[in-house]
């Protein structure tokens, strides 16, 4: 018996041939853009001193990005999906000839890091704690039952973005969160006398993607021509 169709199940989008926005780039940017939809637009903005929530990959250097989340993101697994695993995939051109292009999936793990830095106490521990509840208490819409016209989307902002990125398909390993501690440091990128206050945390993903190959090993099909049928030959072992 086969299981039916998963309603919610979808196909990545092949990341471009060369150029432009590779892997490590793309899962940063969603855990950014789903941050941004998590911890912002809330009561958490202008906390002590008016300013919003900056979360970004670039370390915050200006005081106008304080305070703020930096994402990092690194690898600890990458897997072929299969061995010497391709699948071909049509694409018909603008002359209307086709394009058999070479796809190949890739499974993999990793730890995305968030550092948290504000000016005061307050703020660094009040976006940490937006953090944890965005991370530990999380759900996946299906499994929330509430009634429709009432739901708040409670903490479900970070892994509702990620389920619509159209590249890369991520899961977060919602039942760990690791802590990297909490400290305090005097001197900011702008002023060597003010004091900088941080915090850590690091989650576990697990991902897949796929990218098409069309500049290298792909061919363009013009014609099909039956060149009749293949004669056998004398003996079954002589097919060389």
């Amino acid at each position: 018996m086969t299981a039916p169709p998963n309603p919610a199940a979808r196909v990545n989008a092949p990341f471009p041939g060369a150029g432009g926005a590779g892997l490590i780039e793309t899962v940063k940017r969603a855990v950014v853009l789903g941050l941004r939809d998590a911890v912002t637009g809330t009561t958490l903005n202008g906390l002590v001193n008016g300013s919003e929530i900056t979360v970004d990959m670039e370390y915050p250097a200006k005081v106008e990005n304080y305070p703020g989340i930096w994402v990092q993101f690194s690898f600890s697994e990458m897997v072929n999906s299969g061995i010497g695993h391709e699948i071909l995939t049509k694409r018909v051109l603008e002359d209307e000839t086709i394009n058999w292009e070479p796809v190949r999936e890739v499974q993999f793990r990793g730890r995305v890091s968030l550092t948290i830095v504000a000016l005061t106490s307050l703020e660094r521990d009040r976006i940490s704690d937006a953090v944890i509840s965005s991370l530990l208490f999380s759900r996946p819409p299906e499994y929330v039952l509430t009634n429709p016209t009432k739901d708040t989307k409670q903490f479900r902002q970070l892994i509702a973005h990620l389920a619509k990125n159209p590249y890369v398909s991520m899961t977060i390993n919602h039942d760990e969160l690791i802590p990297g501690g909490q400290s305090m440091t005097v001197g900011a990128p702008w002023d060597q006398d003010l004091p900088v206050y941080e915090d850590t945390y690091s989650f576990d993903i697990l991902g897949q993607t796929n990218i098409t190959f069309r500049s290298d090993g792909t061919y363009t099909l013009r014609a099909v021509v039956d060149a009749g049928e293949m004669e056998d030959p004398p003996n079954k072992y002589e097919w060389h």
